[in-house]
């Protein structure tokens, strides 16, 4: 994985490959056009549209499903009243000198 810039801001892609929600976008199409698959054949169904590694794609979707969950996380926290000093929760960051 790594950021690559662009017009709206820094986006995760695979190293060698697409972007990340390049390879969302072609797992979901896939879903979408055959419902009935299982997993693996999707993502081979998808590796081989693509060209891209069923390890990569497994790669790409896990990011995504990681940075969707902490959104939703993140949103719904935000959204009660006080949001994050309500909860108690501290972010830490570290020093550089760290």
């Amino acid at each position: 994985m790594l950021f690559r810039p662009g017009p709206t801001g820094r986006r995760a892609g695979l190293a060698a490959g697409p972007d990340v929600w390049e390879v969302v976008r072609a797992v979901k199409s896939a879903r979408a056009a055959e419902p009935d698959l299982g997993e693996r054949e999707l993502l081979a169904m998808v590796a081989e549209n693509t060209g891209v590694p069923v390890r990569m794609i497994r790669t790409a979707t896990g990011y995504w499903a990681n940075v969707t969950a902490v959104t939703t996380a993140l949103d719904a926290l935000l959204a009660t009243d006080g949001g994050i000093q309500a909860s108690g929760v501290v972010f830490l960051t570290r020093s550089p000198e760290a």
